[in-house]
């Protein structure tokens, strides 16, 4: 469920049971409160299937953050490997729209491109989950960024 959606359309739709309650004969017989109760619960429900169904409406889109389960380095010294990862972190980005199930082009963070398919939309908290297919392999080491070798 995406936080912000929710707060944008439970004051939207708050908005709009205030101005038709405003404009509408209910109430006037001496339901007040109840008729208020009734606005807001309507609106606290419909921002609440709003936003928990709009991940599924939009999808993934270009550019959204994904993650991957691709540790993003290692450390290595005599005797111990370490891998550090950036597990439910975005760790990746969307190069082409998709639904769950769809194979998708990705740019990794490292700068690497490869293809994945997306597992899980984006949730509250994290961003949509994918399984990488295919992937670039890494630049050699003994080259630097502007393509010159270190001898």
């Amino acid at each position: 469920m995406n936080i912000k959606l929710f707060a944008q359309c439970t004051l939207a739709l708050l908005t709009a049971s205030f101005l038709g309650y405003a404009f509408s004969y209910i109430g006037v017989a001496g339901t007040v409160i109840d008729s208020f109760w009734k606005l807001v619960a309507f609106d606290l429900g419909a921002s609440m299937i709003f936003a928990f169904a709009w991940p599924h409406v939009r999808g993934v889109r270009k550019g959204d953050a994904l993650a991957t389960d691709l540790s993003m380095g290692n450390l290595r010294m005599p005797g111990l490997n370490v891998m550090v990862g950036t597990f439910g972190i975005g760790n990746a980005f969307a190069a082409a729209n998709g639904r769950i199930g769809q194979k998708i082009r990705i740019h990794l963070a490292d700068g690497r491109r490869g293809e994945a398919k997306i597992v899980e939309y984006a949730g509250t908290f994290s961003p949509a989950r994918v399984q990488i297919l295919e992937m670039e392999k890494p630049a050699p080491q003994h080259i630097v960024e502007n393509g010159e070798r270190l001898l």
